[in-house]
């Protein structure tokens, strides 16, 4: 999975090199373990998530699919 782009102070896309149907969940995580957004995607390579509405700073994005899950960091400038 890779996440792009990154800073991001409006939208971030989530996209996955290999085709996976089933669902994939993203949730955003302040630093200290609070979720602030999740979001849902059925049987799609590339999500496209608003990340406008989150204050500046360091998030984790944990994204749940049926080949595993993955956790990668993301700055909002």
């Amino acid at each position: 999975m890779t996440l792009f782009p990154n800073p991001s102070a409006n939208k971030i896309t989530i996209s996955s090199n290999r085709e996976s149907p089933g669902e994939k969940t993203i949730t955003i995580y302040t630093v200290t373990g609070r979720s602030v957004m999740c979001v849902s995607a059925k049987n799609q390579n590339k999500v496209e998530v608003d990340v406008s509405s989150l204050t500046p700073g360091t998030y984790l994005v944990k994204i749940m699919s049926p080949d595993g899950i993955e956790t990668k960091k993301l700055v909002i400038p």
